[in-house]
């Protein structure tokens, strides 16, 4: 995935330690079954390291990418604050919506047919 490269993108912000982070991984997992090859779904884990977040994705079963942002460089740039945030990135590249706190299926999944009928 590159940006601009018709792709949207779903980024989810989270922790292992956020209970609301928890609550909507599997909206996200079922998402990126559903959507396959239409969509980029993305978790940004917040400054933890591989091995946690490797253990979390192997007890929970998910298999959508989970990104590693040590550093907090990504959560930085796109000013998160607060956990779960999840940002909606049109097929240009351009954010069309920034949602904070938990989201359910039926919102993901409305929000995401809005990326692609754009």
């Amino acid at each position: 995935f590159a940006a601009g490269d018709g792709t949207p993108v779903v980024l989810n912000f989270w922790a292992t330690w956020c209970p609301p982070c928890r609550v909507e991984m599997p909206h996200f997992e079922a998402a990126s079954h559903l959507y396959v090859g239409k969509i980029a779904i993305l978790g940004v884990n917040q400054a933890e390291s591989a091995t946690t977040i490797t253990d979390y994705a192997n007890d929970h079963g998910l298999t959508y990418p989970l990104l590693v942002d040590r550093e907090m460089k990504v959560n930085n740039l796109y000013g998160v604050l607060n956990l779960p945030t999840t940002v909606f990135i049109d097929r240009n590249g351009v954010v069309r919506e920034v949602l904070i706190g938990t989201i359910s299926q039926a919102v993901l999944e409305q929000r995401i047919e809005g990326l692609l009928k754009d």
